[in-house]
């Protein structure tokens, strides 16, 4: 659960700090801790704001020449299948991988 909360952490200071890190390395590092499974309540909250990064179309999470999208879908499809996220957030996390392809 420690790693989760982390994991957690590192997204929030990436949404509500990003002009204090260097996001090009951050993100991608972030992304790559995904999808977390331990601490629902933490899983929740961080493919929420993986969702809400896609819906924005930031740039670094989809990286130079979109290489990190796979990455992406992949958690996605991985949330997606061990219903990490409440009914409400599946509909948005289908709309976000939609946006992907």
């Amino acid at each position: 659960m420690a790693y989760d909360n982390a994991v957690s952490a590192l997204g929030k200071i990436c949404q509500f700090h990003r002009d204090s890190i260097d996001s090009t390395h951050i993100i991608p590092a972030w992304l790559s801790c995904l999808p977390i499974k331990g601490d629902l309540i933490e899983a929740k909250v961080v493919h929420e704001l993986l969702c809400s990064m896609v819906e924005r179309s930031d740039m670094e999470l989809l990286g130079p020449n979109n290489q990190y999208v796979p990455k992406t879908v992949s958690v996605f499809a991985e949330v997606s299948c061990v219903l990490i996220v409440s009914s409400l957030s599946q509909l948005s996390f289908i709309k976000c991988a939609d946006m992907l392809i």
